[in-house]
């Protein structure tokens, strides 16, 4: 078991229509993601949080999820009530053809996923508060709080979310000697899980620990695994680990177990 002490920050929000996260590829139709991946999940507290501290969104060529991210010892998201639908729209998209000097325009498919309103999503951070006191400064449990509540999008500017509910509370470590199954409705860093069953989407996603957020060229992979139900409602999946902790967030309003990373 670790000695360090954890902190969680447990978020909900809601989605006005949905959420654009494409896959970043040469071609003019992106991929639509099927999971919100953990750099999102950094990058929407960093955003306010960095308001909050009258510092830049950006900082030469690293963004503040980047330099922010440190403070995390892990990030996950479940889906509370609604669904998601993946949909793709045909728009027409212009382009300069430098050589011939003239503008052309060409038909692209552009994928999102859309919600069926309202939809809630619920935002863990886990904190090691060691880091975040030295990070953050005097103060540090309020300013999350404050970024918590000031969140406003999920990705992409478009992506935009309003707050419900922000709970805190301190995380335990709870010990697994040999083999146990954990219930969890909320992100499985998969390489961690024995097995798992239930319905879930398995997707590879950046590894935040190990690459630089906004930088993602030859950036590491990981693999996670996403409790959803048919069309992205909420889900719950039973995780089969062995000899490692669990984290344990108790809030007044749930009592959850997660998968470290």
């Amino acid at each position: 078991m670790s000695l360090k002490l954890l902190y969680g920050l447990v978020v909900d929000i809601e989605l006005h229509w949905g959420i654009t996260l494409n896959y970043f590829s040469g071609t003019k139709s992106k991929p639509v993601l099927q999971v919100i991946p953990p750099t999102t999940i950094i990058g929407a507290l960093a955003y306010p949080l960095a308001k909050l501290k009258g510092e830049p969104e950006n900082a030469g060529d690293a963004s503040r999820a980047e330099m922010f991210k440190e403070v995390f010892t892990g990030v996950y998201y479940s889906i509370v009530k609604g669904a998601l639908t993946p949909y793709a729209e045909i728009s027409k998209v212009w382009f300069y053809k430098v050589r011939d000097k003239r503008a052309e325009s060409d038909a692209a498919a552009f994928p999102r996923l859309y919600a069926k309103v309202p939809t809630r999503i619920r935002l863990y951070y886990v904190v090691d508060v060691s880091k975040a006191s030295r990070k953050l400064g005097i103060g540090w449990r309020k300013l999350l709080e404050y970024a918590a509540w000031s969140i406003m999008r999920l990705g992409s500017k478009e992506s935009i979310v309003s707050v419900v509910d922000v709970k805190t509370s301190m995380v335990k470590e709870l010990d697994v000697r040999g083999v146990e199954v954990i219930e969890t409705p909320a992100t499985i860093p998969a390489y961690n899980a024995k097995s798992i069953t239930g319905n879930y989407v398995l997707a590879e996603v950046i590894d935040w620990r190990k690459s630089r957020i906004g930088r993602y060229t030859e950036a590491s992979i990981v693999r996670i695994a996403q409790p959803v139900g048919a069309y992205h409602t909420p889900s719950k999946v039973k995780v089969e680990v062995e000899e490692t902790p669990v984290y344990l967030i108790e809030t007044p309003s749930s009592v959850e177990k997660l998968i470290p990373w």
